[in-house]
């Protein structure tokens, strides 16, 4: 079996364009390093395979346990941030989207039965208990809500 390394890709002239070219996990990179054989196509290669090699040992996905979350930052408030920013973020046209309506009934639940939780406390089982209260044995009233 021959032995796998971890080699740069190729630095390879694009046929047509005449430009220095390089694959990538799969990308083509050819318009933005320059004519093949020239320092500034080479110097924009290097400087790109720099790049690749600094990414290539770091995980995709953060660690568990990585989020850092303020001991005591409460459900609640952290519900009602997520909703300010939703509220910004979900407008189409200068008009708010029904996302953010849609967003506004799924919190409802949480802050039903978690309010004053703190977040670092939210576990698996919660959400759970947050997904039978949705689904069936009584879903929160509008009036209950302190988003309205």
């Amino acid at each position: 079996m021959p032995e796998l390394k971890n080699r740069p890709p190729h630095y390879r002239r694009h046929k047509a364009s005449g430009q220095a070219m390089v694959t990538i996990g799969g990308r083509d990179y050819y318009l933005y390093l320059g004519p093949y054989g020239s320092p500034v196509g080479r110097a924009n290669y290097e400087q790109l395979i720099a790049e690749w090699q600094a990414t290539l040992n770091k995980p995709r996905w953060p660690e568990q346990g990585t989020v850092v979350v303020p001991h005591d930052l409460r459900i609640c408030e952290l519900l009602k941030k997520y909703l300010e920013f939703a509220k910004l973020y979900y407008v189409k046209n200068g008009k708010q989207t029904g996302e953010y309506v849609n967003l506004k009934h799924a919190v409802e639940p949480q802050i039903q039965l978690f309010n004053e939780s703190r977040v670092s406390d939210f576990r698996p089982r919660d959400l759970k208990a947050v997904r039978q209260v949705k689904n069936g044995s009584g879903d929160v009233s509008e009036r209950d809500s302190p988003w309205r």
